[in-house]
């Protein structure tokens, strides 16, 4: 009868010699990195070989029952990291087999042995003991040589650890070794709605964008943006092409299906090149912990993805923002709505953030989700100084989140608070470098500084993030404009075009024209864009009119008549304004001043926008966003600098 492997010293199989003891395992190469759960795994699998080793049973030995963990990530995830070391990864099964839903059995020949013995341990290294006195020359220069390589194998590993070039080093080195290359960007595309009720798409959806914000939070891995990845919801376009027009290394896909109030959620986790499917799991659950079912699935993601988590990115995936299900569930609501980027659909987003603060009136992204909802709106419903109250309280509850940071970033900015708006927006850069809305807006107060060159290097991040984003590519093009690069920025227009082909890119084409002076050019599209959305107080005829008065007496001419029209709306009582839905827009007013060399105008104009922005209802303060570069040969006269002065502006750009 053969002893437990416990009462063991030492027992082989294969090329393999475990030490119980030491609790190492050794081949002929040397020592085998196990981490402690697999090494207790294979104890408990060689006590009984061949026999099988239920899950319950490990559960038993290695999880006691008042510790709180996801035990079927943890088991597939150590399993897993013992067959790496055994089996190189290759899926064989050569020791380890798997029964299904029961648990492991052990399927090599094991002997007990008296000591490690590198020959016995791999015959076909030779016929002489390491620790024989008595070697041969020849292996004596080879076991020389081997010591030697060693010893230059941990300097290297002592320089890699130390050098600038790490990563790049590493990776080389793990490529030597034949290891995959690391995961350092992820997609995860909208998980499936198998349920009959379409209405449970916000449900699917909501998920999707939960899971891709907490992985967002994980250092050193990008994660493409829920606008980005929901282009490819029903798609059905193969992984490989996804990853290669994304830039991803890894995908995450997957289907909910929700009955009643069961939930069932399956994923995988696929490697781009090469293919492969690194990982998969199902999740059976009550409706009420999906909440908690979403951060076990944003950590178990995140150890197959990372392998390691530091304190601080495990704390921010087990957090939750609220333990109230009915509170999350109307957050989910509002951000689909919300990110949907239409004045209809958006409209509803703020009643169910509204609902989600009813139900937890401390939900920080639920207050967060009101201050976007009445700062970056498309429709009547924009009041700037309300956003500032609920983004200073999301900030209040939740300082260590990106969302809270860039919400209150953004109004402040609107509200020419420029100092403090940058201040935030890089708070929230800081916190979550994924959250391609910080690096949106942040890029958005480097242009009204004057910081072109940088806005432009930060939209880049926000566009690596969320490549199909309509405000961001719409923003490109603005930035590429203040630069002077036409070129690039008529190309950046069609980029918009594609994703949004109804009216940006005739707006954005229009200013290009204009700033080039193709006047007719322009004219077509500005034309075109009012086709799409008229402004109220033009006449139909508005740029039929222009046209004809460029035809016969030039640009100044146009652009005066044009200015009429403008400035009467502006001339119009406040309450005529709003009951007519007239659109008074000074800083657009002196831009044309501007163009036809009026400078007395054009610092009237300037002045009484920021007066306009100070009694406005909505409090933004947009004629800072006219000031850029345009403005540079006004730069040198002491009244523009003033006003420059007033908005609290830097007056040099660089």
């Amino acid at each position: 009868m053969q002893l437990p492997a416990t009462a063991r010293r030492y027992v082989r199989f294969g090329p393999f010699t475990v030490d119980f003891v030491a609790r190492e395992v050794r081949n002929s190469r040397g020592k085998i990195t196990l981490q402690d759960r697999p090494f207790q795994i294979l104890a408990m699998l060689l006590e009984l070989p061949g026999e099988l080793v239920t899950r319950e049973q490990l559960r038993e030995r290695l999880w006691p029952s008042d510790t709180f963990v996801d035990f079927d990530h943890s088991i597939n995830t150590a399993v897993k990291k013992l067959r790496e070391a055994l089996e190189n990864g290759d899926g064989r099964g050569r020791y380890i087999e798997t029964l299904h839903k029961r648990g492991y059995r052990f399927i090599g020949t094991v002997e007990e042995v008296a000591a490690f013995n590198a020959a016995a341990a791999s015959p076909d290294v030779g016929q002489f003991p390491v620790s024989d006195p008595e070697l041969l020359p020849g292996r004596r220069h080879r076991r020389l040589l081997y010591l030697a390589s060693v010893a230059a194998v941990g300097l290297f590993l002592i320089a890699l650890r130390a050098g600038e070039s790490t990563g790049s080093i590493r990776q080389w080195w793990n490529t030597l070794r034949g290891f995959p290359k690391p995961i350092r960007s992820l997609a995860v595309l909208p998980l499936q709605n198998l349920s009959q009720n379409p209405d449970d798409d916000y449900f699917a959806d909501g998920l999707t964008d939960a899971l891709i914000t907490d992985l967002g939070n994980l250092s050193g891995l990008r994660v493409i943006s829920h606008t980005s990845v929901m282009a490819y919801k029903n798609a059905g376009k193969p992984l490989s092409q996804i990853t290669r027009e994304l830039d991803v290394d890894a995908i995450i896909e997957g289907t909910v299906l929700r009955s009643g109030d069961k939930l069932r959620v399956t994923t995988q986790l696929v490697r781009a090149s090469p293919e492969e499917h690194v990982w998969a799991e199902r999740y059976e659950r009550d409706v009420g912990d999906l909440i908690s079912l979403e951060k076990q699935l944003a950590l178990a993601i995140a150890h197959e993805v990372t392998g390691r988590l530091t304190t601080a990115e495990e704390t921010a995936l087990s957090s939750n923002g609220t333990t109230n299900l009915k509170a999350y569930e109307a957050y989910l609501r509002g951000r689909y709505l919300w990110k949907d980027r239409t004045s209809k659909a958006a409209s509803g987003a703020g009643a169910y953030f509204e609902q989600a603060l009813g139900e937890d009136p401390h939900y920080a992204l639920a207050y967060s989700g009101l201050a976007d909802y009445y700062a970056v709106g498309w429709g009547s419903w924009l009041n700037v100084p309300l956003a500032r109250r609920y983004a200073q309280k999301a900030v209040e509850l939740r300082p260590d989140l990106a969302e809270t940071h860039a919400s209150l970033g953004i109004v402040l900015q609107y509200q020419c608070e420029f100092a403090q708006a940058g201040a935030e927006l890089r708070r929230a850069v800081e916190l979550n470098p994924n959250y391609a809305m910080a690096h949106h807006w942040y890029a958005i107060h480097l242009v009204v500084m004057g910081r072109v060159q940088d806005a432009l290097a930060e939209n880049e991040q926000a566009r690596r993030l969320d490549p199909f984003s309509l405000p961001i590519n719409f923003y490109r093009t603005y930035i590429l404009l203040n630069l002077r690069q036409y070129k690039q920025a008529m190309e950046q227009a069609e980029i918009v075009g594609a994703i949004e082909p109804v009216n940006a890119a005739h707006r954005l084409r229009a200013m290009i024209y204009w700033a080039q002076g193709q006047v007719p050019e322009a004219i077509v599209e500005e034309k075109a864009a009012s086709g799409f959305q008229p402004v109220p107080g033009r006449p139909a005829s508005y740029w039929d009119e222009v046209a004809r008065v460029f035809e016969k007496r030039g640009l100044q001419a146009a652009t005066l008549m044009a200015l009429e029209i403008e400035e009467l709306a502006c001339n119009k009582p406040h309450d005529v304004r709003v009951s007519e839905s007239l659109t008074c827009d000074p800083g657009m007013i002196a831009g044309l001043y501007h163009q036809v060399g009026d400078k007395e105008k054009t610092l009237y104009w300037l002045n009484r926008g920021i007066d306009e922005s100070r009694k406005s209802s909505n409090g933004q303060c947009w004629v800072a966003n006219t000031l850029e570069t345009s403005y540079d040969d006004m730069r040198s006269d002491p009244r523009f600098r003033e006003i420059l002065r007033r908005l609290g502006l830097p007056e040099n750009t660089n």
